[in-house]
């Protein structure tokens, strides 16, 4: 169903991980703290924040779905978890293309991917990372 997207880039889903540790390193000036507590504060909300999604969509709030889907494409793409910041982006297209039927079978990707940068997030020694990122 991935491949179904309406993806902004020609990168395949799943072909990647789910955070670019490299990247959010940068961002946050090689401070693995910073990096440690952008990817908590984003992992601990966007579960209920997709909860929202679905209500929103439940109730035919498609436009509201769309500017709640932009903000999480935004959250996504400041912590650098490109795969969901791509899905955040074709639910919201199709939002905005008022194709709101078409979104309901993408939700199931969007709490895939979650899954998986709960579970890299979970798993990653962050010192590690930064040694790794600094050595480059």
């Amino acid at each position: 169903m991935a491949n179904d997207l309406p993806l902004d880039n020609e990168l395949p889903l799943g072909s990647d991980l789910p955070l670019d540790t490299d990247e959010v390193l940068a961002r946050c000036m090689g401070s693995a703290a910073l990096a440690q507590r952008l990817a908590a504060s984003f992992t601990s909300r966007v579960n209920e924040e997709i909860d929202q999604l679905d209500s929103l969509i439940d109730a035919n709030q498609i436009q509201e779905f769309a500017r709640k889907a932009h903000q999480l494409r935004g959250s996504a793409a400041n912590l650098s978890a490109h795969p969901l910041e791509r899905l955040f982006g074709a639910v919201e297209r199709l939002a905005n293309e008022d194709r709101g039927s078409e979104i309901t079978p993408y939700m199931t990707e969007l709490r895939h991917e979650i899954d998986r940068l709960n579970a890299y997030c979970g798993n990653l020694e962050w010192e590690a990372a930064v040694q790794a990122f600094t050595s480059k």
